[in-house]
């Protein structure tokens, strides 16, 4: 059993001869067509075949000279009727004569009329259709070709031959040879109905049973319209009082066909799938631009100053602009790096064909008083509206090419001074995961980068990404694939990728990540032969591929973004290494708090213990020896002030309340003490439960009011602060405030270092460790309020 494939493969070939064979069959239509037309002779006139009435006399041309007016009647041309004619002039060539028998001026008469060699000019005219022709046809096929033989390429290709024969047969029309009106209107009905299919399929596929029974209509009446003019019966029925009618028929058919198409073109362009929204798009704009040279050049100045600026036929070789914008956009997978070439054409075209009809209709408009000095202004202001007209075209075109509107200059700004200042991780990932999905436009974006704590150097996925990738896994630093995007700082495409790496030996996570379907472009992130990270691109919306100005545009924000990565690295390696301090910091403290508890034990358990034995030894040895009782009293009043001494000593290591009594009644009794020791009275307030600590967060909360307090007592020159503890949810807040005289609080805590203040930055160092933070508000004459915040997790019990 033949496979599936090369049936297919069978049946692409088979249809590739046949539209060969097609192809060389309407060249050497259009060979004889071009042929017949140079040897056709000039009459200088032109005349209705059914009632032989003269309607255009071109002057000084042979008809002219022969006495012919408008409004004759020719009734036979050499003894012939001319509804028998083989064609206008009867088959003779240039230098011969013809015989006519003319209806004018009231009476019949003879008229010899000699016919002559076509002027240049008159040549020119009857070529242009032929070249129209031969355009559509070079187009058709070259599209299909370009497009690896996909059907509605084949289409566009029979539409293409239609209206090749429909060229050549009007044309040949003109010269009264019936065949080739009868193939004009055969090749008509049958670029109705193959137009209609073509815009069927694209840009986008519509087959509901309506679809079909429309098509099937429009095929059978293409089929009984060939057959009609093609029986042997065709030459006595075109004289029949119904054939004008028929005619009609077959226009109205035409236009129909052309009105179901732009319906059709008009609900894609308003519908929800991009890649076909912007296809249609493109077809529209090129129909606009086709007929925009006709409709701006010749028929509005014709219509408003009563001639032309441009000739009508000379308009008419834009319309292959049309079949240009079909192909491409059938072919754009395979010429997508030209898109933006296209782009800036169109753009140009459209200016210079609206400065034309405006500079045009203002000399016919003027004309004949048209002073000397004004085209020199018309041409000065045509120059200073370029600049405008040229900036509005080109986001015209951006927005039929791509729906959206970005250049290199806006993209590479926006990105470029927000990266620039980038020093985290989370930064860069939204500038490059997010923000440039959303300006070029990709359907997602994920970010590879290097990591400190990874000594081997692997990227790995910064979360979350927009796009759904499959290997989770970190890319190996030092591997093949690395390697490749080291010496490739520009985007390369996956496929191109997977093949400059096919048959080289990788990894599983390098193979991993080359197999991942979604990612269709890679962006490697280098710098000095560093690979510091990997953007990974998904395809674009629509389906568009990358053009030049998208690689550019995306090489420079691979530069940027390099820069970005590895300030990014030095930035983690510098809060690295602080988080490192800060850890040996709070390892100290704890390793000091420790010492001042051991110390204050040992103080407690052995010189206060002592000094009171000594006071009691004293007191009895007072009582034994009344002779040197004062001086003893004396001497054990001394002992007592000294134990009192240390007993102050020993609080100030630690707190003995604090273990004793818990946080609130450790916070009461230091109010107590600063209103006994320094004359400060202190409101304290206390809510919630502030008990059940880690012992670090309570010792942190006691130092930090006995900081607060003592700067309060030293600065402050008042005599009264409130000390207020409460418990949350969320965790505890203390705080200290003050009436005094207050002062102005740095941006940075660290700057009270540099006058020899240390309290206040150590307290912060101590609450950051923990997770908390100090909040210092104040301003001088306004007081001083000192407030600290310790969340949850730092206020259990066992917490490090």
């Amino acid at each position: 059993m033949i496979p599936k494939a090369w049936k297919a493969y069978q049946q692409e070939r088979t249809a590739t001869y046949l539209l060969l064979i097609l192809h060389v069959l309407f060249l050497l239509g259009l060979s004889a067509g071009v042929a017949v037309a140079i040897v056709q002779p000039e009459d200088g006139m032109d005349w209705d075949a059914p009632s032989g009435q003269v309607t255009e006399i071109t002057a000084g041309g042979p008809a002219a000279r022969a006495g012919l007016h408008v409004g004759d009647q020719i009734l036979a041309v050499d003894g012939l009727l001319p509804t028998a004619l083989p064609s206008a002039t009867g088959g003779k060539r240039a230098g011969e004569t013809l015989s006519l028998t003319v209806y004018g001026d009231g009476e019949a008469q003879s008229v010899s009329l000699t016919l002559e060699r076509p002027p240049a000019s008159i040549l020119l005219d009857r070529m242009i259709p032929m070249g129209i022709g031969l355009g559509f046809g070079i187009i058709g096929l070259a599209t299909y070709l370009l497009s690896q033989r996909q059907p509605p390429a084949a289409l566009f290709v029979l539409v293409c031959l239609a209206v090749t024969g429909a060229l050549v047969a009007g044309t040949l029309s003109t010269f009264k040879i019936p065949f080739a009106s009868h193939l004009f209107s055969i090749s008509l009905v049958w670029v109705a109905a193959l137009s209609l299919h073509f815009h069927t399929r694209f840009p986008q596929i519509r087959d509901r049973p309506v679809v079909r029974r429309v098509l099937g209509s429009a095929y059978t009446l293409a089929g009984l319209v060939s057959i009609f003019f093609l029986l042997p019966g065709w030459a006595t029925w075109r004289w029949q009082p119904w054939y004008p009618g028929l005619q009609w028929g077959l226009r109205l058919v035409l236009g129909l066909s052309l009105v179901v198409q732009i319906v059709l073109l008009a609900t894609i362009v308003r519908g929800n799938y991009p890649r076909a929204r912007r296809h249609a798009r493109l077809l529209i704009a090129g129909a606009v631009l086709g007929l925009a040279p006709f409709l701006l050049l010749a028929l509005l100045p014709d219509l408003l100053t009563g001639q032309h600026w441009w000739p009508y036929q000379y308009t008419f070789p834009f319309l292959l602009i049309m079949p240009l914008a079909y192909g491409y956009t059938l072919v754009r997978a395979r010429l997508s790096h030209w898109d933006r070439a296209v782009a800036r054409l169109l753009a140009a075209f459209s200016v210079a064909i609206l400065l034309a009809s405006a500079y045009g209709l203002a000399v016919r408009r003027l004309e004949p008083d048209l002073p000397p000095w004004l085209p020199v202004v018309l041409a000065l202001g045509a120059g200073l509206a370029l600049w405008p007209l040229a900036r509005a075209a080109r986001r015209w075109t951006d927005r039929v090419l791509f729906d959206v509107h970005y250049d290199y200059a806006g993209i590479v700004s926006a990105l470029g001074e927000q990266l620039a200042h980038t020093l985290d991780r989370p930064t860069l990932r939204r500038l490059l995961v997010e923000r440039l999905p959303e300006l070029m436009p990709f359907e997602g974006a994920a970010l590879l980068l290097a990591r400190e704590d990874d000594e081997e150097g692997a990227l790995h996925l910064e979360p979350p990404s927009t796009l759904v990738v499959e290997a989770h896994t970190a890319l190996p630093g030092e591997g093949t694939l690395a390697r490749a995007l080291t010496r490739r700082r520009d985007p390369i495409a996956a496929v191109s990728l997977r093949s400059l790496l096919a048959g080289g030996s990788q990894c599983p996570a390098e193979t991993a990540w080359l197999s991942s379907a979604a990612v269709e472009t890679w962006l490697p992130l280098a710098r000095e032969g560093e690979l510091l990270g990997v953007l990974l691109l998904g395809p674009r919306l629509g389906g568009d591929l990358l053009d030049g100005q998208d690689r550019r545009i995306l090489r420079s924000v691979a530069h940027q973004a390099a820069l970005a990565a590895e300030n990014v690295r030095l930035a983690d390696a510098l809060r690295g290494s602080r988080a490192e301090l800060a850890h040996a910091h709070g390892q100290l403290l704890l390793a000091r708090e420790e010492e001042r508890r051991q110390l204050g034990w040992s103080l407690h358990d052995g010189p206060i213990q002592d000094l009171l034995v000594i006071s009691l030894r004293l007191a009895a040895l007072g009582a034994e020896s009344g002779e040197h009782a004062p001086e003893m009293a004396a001497l054990r009043q001394a002992v007592v002030e000294q134990v009192n001494v240390l007993r102050r000593l020993y609080a100030r290591l630690r707190p003995g309340t604090l273990d004793e009594l818990g946080l609130r009644e450790a916070l009461r009794a230091l109010a107590i003490e600063y209103e006994d020791d320094y004359g400060l009275t202190v409101a304290f307030h206390a809510q919630g439960e502030v008990e059940h600590l880690s012992d670090e967060a309570a010792v942190t909360l006691f130092r930090a009011a006995q900081e607060a307090l003592t700067n309060v007592s030293r600065h402050s020159g008042t005599e009264r602060a409130w000390l207020a503890i409460t418990r949350k949810e969320e965790g505890i807040a203390l705080t200290v405030a003050d009436e005094g005289r207050g002062f102005r609080v740095p941006r940075r805590l660290s700057a009270l270092a540099y006058g020899g203040h240390f309290g206040l930055l150590g307290m912060a160092e101590r609450l950051e460790r923990l997770g908390g933070r100090l909040e210092v508000r104040s301003q001088p004459g306004e007081g001083t309020t000192v407030q600290v915040w310790l969340p949850v997790e730092a206020q259990e019990e066992g917490t490090p």
